[in-house]
């Protein structure tokens, strides 16, 4: 292996961990129907994009992206040496 496989073996290993952390801190979603009747309030209100719960999922999102380019990155680098 070389040093840089490892490197972006390392790299891929903490941004599993840090999805899998940030996933497991997320509140589930079990508005159910409730959602058709009383859910356009919350995700149309002025101040929605700002709470911890959208701040988590665009979090989640970036590191989610992250580690789909280390695994492609790992695959190109692998298959490289």
């Amino acid at each position: 292996m070389s040093t840089v496989s490892i490197i972006v073996g390392v790299i891929q290993m903490a941004l599993a961990l840090g999805v899998i952390a940030l996933v497991m801190m997320q509140e589930g979603n079990e508005r159910g129907l409730g959602a058709i009747a009383g859910g356009a309030e919350t995700i149309f209100g002025k101040n929605a994009a700002n709470t911890p719960e959208a701040k988590m999922r665009k979090n989640t999102t970036i590191v989610g992206i992250a580690f789909i380019l280390a695994t492609i990155a790992l695959y190109f680098v692998g298959s490289i040496g």
